[in-house]
């Protein structure tokens, strides 16, 4: 049974291409892969331990496992890049940028900070402020 929060059929068919493939390769088959991504969804919407994944996305080990060699070999930037690259196609310079804070810090040639303000429900950024 699906979490609300779940992949569904329509956004699964966009990721699964775009994914590490599932034949063997050396020690075994994987677990699938939709079922564990809902897992680390629902491990980063809840902000819970791993350790306490639900069972129905699998072992917590088998979710936590996936989700640190995707992050250590880029697979999750790779996806990533690829579905921003089908927004900018399909939205052209229209597209939004949501970010659920007033204030965000970023850090310019890695030193000099910089603060941005976002208006709520802008498209792109208002304007930049250098200390």
């Amino acid at each position: 049974m699906l979490d609300r929060h779940d992949l569904t059929d329509e956004e699964w068919a966009r990721l699964e291409p775009l994914l590490p493939s599932q034949e063997p390769q050396r020690g075994g088959r994987w677990a699938d892969h939709r079922t564990v991504i809902n897992g680390v969804f629902w491990r980063t919407r809840c902000g819970l331990p791993w350790r306490d994944v639900p069972p129905n996305y699998g072992h917590w080990k088998t979710v936590y496992n996936r989700h640190r060699r995707w992050s250590a070999d880029g697979t999750w930037e790779d996806l990533l890049d690829e579905l921003r690259r089908d927004a900018d196609r399909v939205e052209g310079a229209e597209w939004t940028v949501g970010v659920d804070a007033g204030v965000v810090v970023g850090l310019v040639d890695g030193d000099m900070p910089l603060l941005v303000e976002i208006e709520y429900g802008a498209k792109g950024v208002g304007h930049g402020v250098l200390p």
